[in-house]
């Protein structure tokens, strides 16, 4: 393996450390095609060919803007489902009718499965 450019301490058992760690490899290696990756004992490497750093990496984050890439029809479904009171009328009808058919479904595949 390579000499790691990057160094991080981190505990491997705590998830959110493991998913920080991918995401700063994914956002190194979309500023310096190659880089690579990988766990020694506590510790998380960064090799990049090209001699990023860290301080690169966290300036890059720092500069960027969050969009949202929701289509027009998630936005408008997500706006939907916020604007409806927790008591809705229509939400319940929707859960009735959903619960209708997966009893449906469950049924169904009951009795597929008893004849095979």
């Amino acid at each position: 393996m390579s000499k790691p450019n990057i160094k991080i301490p981190i505990d491997l058992t705590n998830p959110g450390q493991f998913f920080a760690c991918c995401g700063l490899l994914e956002l190194a290696d979309r500023l310096w095609p190659g880089a690579e990756g990988w766990f020694e004992s506590d510790q998380f490497c960064i090799n990049i060919v090209s001699g990023g750093s860290l301080q690169s990496i966290v300036k890059s984050l720092q500069q960027s803007t969050v969009s949202n890439t929701m289509t027009v029809a998630q936005r408008g479904r997500l706006d939907e489902l916020t604007s409806m009171r927790r008591s809705s009328g229509k939400r319940r009808q929707d859960l009735k009718m959903r619960r209708r058919h997966w009893n449906r479904f469950a049924a169904n595949s009951q009795s597929l499965s008893s004849v095979r």
